[in-house]
């Protein structure tokens, strides 16, 4: 397993070993489609949310992982119809179930709705931060009275990308994210062999 799906296990996973309280989790991959994100990240996010059904997540809390609900979003340059065809075909050619589990069917039917779920968004100008953040929102809107949201931010792009989404995504989204009280967790993928 790649340090990057260690990441996004925990990031995703953590949120329920703690306790059984109902939690929605938002979970944005910018650089949804490139080639981290296909080779590694979709495969790593999809077995955390198909393993929660299944209570093979190591020993968690069952109860705990069926009181939390996601949503996924891919984010990137490239313009909105584009990028979801390309996120389609990602998520299609990354995500695996294998043939010799006893859980293939349950998992063929998780990975279709997984792919149904996930939704690509372009963050190629200011305005986009903007479409985004209306996203989140409605998508937190949807959840019930009560329950504890929280998003997850996981920058899979460029180390020279980081600062300029990271400040527009502040800009944009921080305020509204404080209004819902929003827990907001980033995470950066780091290079190897730099500082």
């Amino acid at each position: 397993m790649s340090i990057s799906c260690l990441v996004v296990f925990s990031l995703l996973s953590t949120a329920y070993l703690a306790s059984a309280e109902r939690r929605h989790t938002v979970f944005i991959l910018v650089g949804g489609t490139g080639d981290l994100a296909a080779k590694y990240l979709w495969d790593g996010i999809f077995n955390v949310y198909h393993n929660r059904f299944e209570g093979h997540t190591g020993g968690f809390e069952s109860e705990a992982a069926a009181n939390h609900t996601f949503d996924f979003l891919a984010a990137g340059r490239t313009a909105q119809d584009q990028g979801n065809i390309i996120l389609n075909s990602v998520l299609k050619s990354s995500i695996q179930c294998p043939e010799d589990s006893p859980h293939h069917t349950t998992c063929t039917k998780r990975a279709t709705d997984f792919i149904n779920k996930a939704i690509y968004m372009s963050l190629k100008e200011d305005a986009d931060f903007v479409l985004l953040c209306n996203e989140i929102q409605d998508l937190f809107s949807r959840t019930s009275f009560g329950v504890k949201q929280e998003l997850i931010l996981y920058l899979a792009i460029a180390p020279a990308h980081y600062e300029n989404v990271a400040e527009k995504f502040h800009k944009k989204c921080a305020q509204k994210m404080r209004e819902l009280h929003v827990s907001l967790k980033v995470a950066i993928e780091k290079p190897f062999g730099l500082d």
